[in-house]
């Protein structure tokens, strides 16, 4: 049965409603205005849009009702009747709730049309909301706190749709990400998949705090609002200081509003209590005291806010780096790796006895010189052995002339070929030193790089002569690539490297 603006639902006791008019909708589906017949009692009815794709979906919705049902709270929307969509099998999955005609929060912070709320309006406000959430995290975790959550009934603010989210993803299969609006108010650690906690409702609230001081939002947004952008200003972006936003704001509410929107969930508040006894601390007598302790505080909130941007500085560069070394390694099995173990299992099918080819890797580690390895084992002892090592600016250094008489310069570089950076290099060698090496060259056309084939000879210029063709030492390839085409004591020949030049050097070995 589709319910739409004219229909009637009814609850538990066998009341009706009327439903008179549409008056919100959201991922959840939508919301009406109703009526009672038998008292006249004014309601507001949600209607879920789905009905459940799975017995798991069913139960969550049981689940996260229930603990609805048990929230009692001046601030809390009530939850009057629940219907599952079993109880009246000709009706879908609907919530008859107390009715609000005050409009949202986010009506409330437009209508201030740029003046700052009075400080005491302001935390009253904050103590509302703080004891609402309060409430509700006894029982659940809201997972989708903004202000078109939160409702004015006659200037007393009332929290709603909680749980609601985790019923949305579970009917829709969209997460608790619905659209751009809640993209605004999701914790960092959510949108990694994190379990839910009450840190991430008391960061998604320190942003409706940060609006209700500043009437502006704490990051500067932007201007391609998807999810990777909204995410990355969330994980990486530190907010403006709210003292810059509004000149009024006492030193302590902009601490508590900073210490809501920690990116680290331990430099968060724990809990509801500890923000509620933060808003409750009486205010300063005005006296000369006051004024350096409000400087103090206030220079320690620019400390907080200058230490926040250094550790989300800090995580995006680790991130970054393991992304790098994640795709790199990557290219290295697709190209060298699986190429080996696929002749390695061909070989093993068609040679019928009980020696055969084995094959040992080591993959890279996060850490500031991260090298693998692969070492392919001949069942007759002509193994062979791949190092590598994936390059980063800080791992070298050079010396650089400097203009006037500053004298030399150090600075970090990249090594290149072609004059294209080198993502990673190997030394591929058996066990009487005969190899070459492997470079993978930036491509800044395309995610993945190019692979060349690196061949040393000596020569008549040679005083060391090696067996040729041999690979250098990863160490020495920093100083040797830059010979590659010059007179020198080596031949180096470099060429795109070939899956059968490959296989062609791995089944000689056998």
């Amino acid at each position: 049965m589709i319910i739409t603006a004219g229909s009637k639902v009814k609850n538990k006791s066998g009341e009706t409603y009327v439903l008179d008019e549409r008056i919100g909708s959201g991922g959840f589906g939508s919301v009406f205005k109703a009526h009672c017949e038998q008292n006249t009692n004014i309601v507001a009815v949600k209607v879920l849009q789905n009905a459940f794709n799975s017995d798991e979906s069913y139960l969550t919705f049981q689940k996260e009702t229930n603990q609805a049902k048990l929230l009692r709270s001046e601030n809390v929307i009530k939850y009057l009747y629940i219907h599952d969509g079993k109880e009246f099998s000709e009706y879908p999955p609907y919530i008859i709730m107390e009715y609000t005609d005050g409009g949202t929060l986010r009506d409330l912070i437009e209508h201030q049309y740029g003046k700052q709320f009075d400080i005491g309006v302001l935390k009253n406000i904050y103590l509302q909301l703080a004891h609402g959430m309060n409430c509700i995290s006894e029982h659940l975790v809201h997972r989708d706190i903004k202000p078109e959550n939160i409702l004015n009934f006659n200037g007393i603010l009332k929290i709603t749709d909680f749980g609601l989210s985790k019923i949305s993803e579970e009917s829709t299969k969209t997460l608790t990400f619905k659209n751009a609006g809640t993209w605004l108010y999701i914790a960092p650690e959510a949108w990694n998949g994190d379990k839910n906690t009450i840190q991430m409702d008391i960061y998604s609230m320190g942003i409706v705090f940060y609006e209700l001081a500043t009437l502006a939002y704490p990051y500067k947004i932007p201007i391609k609002t998807d999810y990777s952008s909204i995410r990355d200003m969330h994980l990486y972006n530190s907010p403006i200081n709210p003292a810059s936003k509004n000149r009024d704001l006492p030193p302590n509410i902009v601490s508590i509003i900073i210490k809501m929107i920690e990116k680290p969930t331990k430099r968060r508040f724990k809990n509801w209590d500890e923000i509620i006894g933060a808003l409750e601390i009486e205010a300063q007598p005005r006296d000369v005291l006051s004024v350096f302790v409000n400087r103090a505080v206030s220079l320690r909130n620019d400390k907080d806010l200058q230490l926040q941007k250094q550790l989300a500085e800090k995580k995006k560069a680790e991130e970054e780096r393991e992304n790098h070394i994640r795709l790199a390694y990557t290219q290295y099995v697709n190209t060298i790796s699986l190429p080996i173990r696929e002749f390695a299992e061909r070989f093993n099918s068609q040679y019928p006895h009980k020696k055969s080819i084995s094959i040992k890797e080591s993959a890279p580690p996060y850490s500031s010189s991260p090298t693998f390895s692969t070492t392919v084992m001949m069942p007759f002892g002509c193994d062979i052995k791949i190092i590598g090592k994936i390059l980063f600016r800080e791992q070298f250094i050079r010396s650089e002339q400097t203009f006037f008489d500053e004298g030399p310069k150090v600075v970090n570089y990249i090594p290149q070929c072609k004059n294209r950076d080198i993502i990673l290099w190997c030394k591929v060698a058996d066990t009487e030193c005969l190899g070459f090496n492997l470079l993978l060259l930036k491509n800044n056309d395309s995610l993945y790089g190019d692979w060349y084939i690196l061949e040393n000879s000596t020569n008549a210029f040679t005083r060391t002569p090696r067996p040729s063709p041999f690979g250098f030492e990863l160490s020495e390839l920093p100083k040797e690539i830059n010979n590659i085409g010059a007179i020198h004591y080596y031949k180096m020949d470099l060429n795109p490297l070939s899956r059968s030049k490959l296989l062609e050097y791995i089944s000689n070995r056998v």
